[in-house]
């Protein structure tokens, strides 16, 4: 229960009927051929977030075994100023 085996087999019956052409409640239901809304740009925004959040610490690293300004944390720096 939860697994989600409803919703599967839901969908596999209707796929086969959308697929051999028969017609029934299944193949009028609201979700098929429903066209989603255009996306957000969030998805951008989280990948920048976590690239940021990822190439802070691996520039520190970079400075401290080099002893010199790792060109990583520069362009984070042009980025955010």
């Amino acid at each position: 229960m939860g697994d989600g085996v409803a919703a599967t087999e839901l969908a596999g019956h209707t796929l086969a009927e959308l697929i051999t052409g028969v017609e029934s409640g299944r193949t009028g239901l609201p979700w098929v051929g429903h066209v989603s809304r255009r996306w957000a740009i969030e998805p951008f925004r989280w990948l920048g977030i976590n690239a940021g959040l990822w190439a802070a610490p691996s520039g520190d690293r970079g400075e401290a075994r080099t002893g010199r300004p790792a060109r990583l944390v520069q362009l984070l720096d042009r980025l955010l100023h």
